[in-house]
């Protein structure tokens, strides 16, 4: 006579365990991927605005000089957070000159220009 008693199941089975262990690695490395992405992308943003304020205080220091201070040249530098830059001042035409500042560092560049007038 078969037997009636029922069997109580309880727990998983090996194959449910290594299923959800499996989608548990997977939603994981997704997750580190994501988070590495996320993390060069906020250094390179931070790169960037280092890069864009060296050529702006590059800039911003010529403009407060005295225009014989302006004479046509090219010099170059490095900031304090590790941005090169490179600066030319360049005749544009009577009393007028370009200035030119090409700031770049990990990657990450920028130029900026403008023109000053002796007027």
């Amino acid at each position: 006579m078969p037997s009636s008693r029922r069997h109580d199941r309880r727990g998983f089975t090996l194959v449910e365990v290594l299923l959800a262990l499996s989608l548990l690695a997977a939603a994981g490395v997704t997750a580190v991927g994501l988070l590495t992405q996320l993390a060069r992308s906020s250094h390179h943003t931070g790169t960037e605005v280092e890069v864009h304020t060296t050529a702006v205080a590059v800039i911003e220091s010529l403009l407060t000089r005295d225009w014989s201070a302006l004479a046509p040249t090219t010099a170059t530098g490095i900031s304090a957070g590790g941005v090169a830059w490179t600066l030319t001042v360049a005749d544009e035409a009577t009393d007028l000159r370009r200035l030119t500042v090409d700031a770049r560092a990990d990657g990450a560049g920028v130029v900026l220009q403008t023109l000053v007038s002796n007027r």
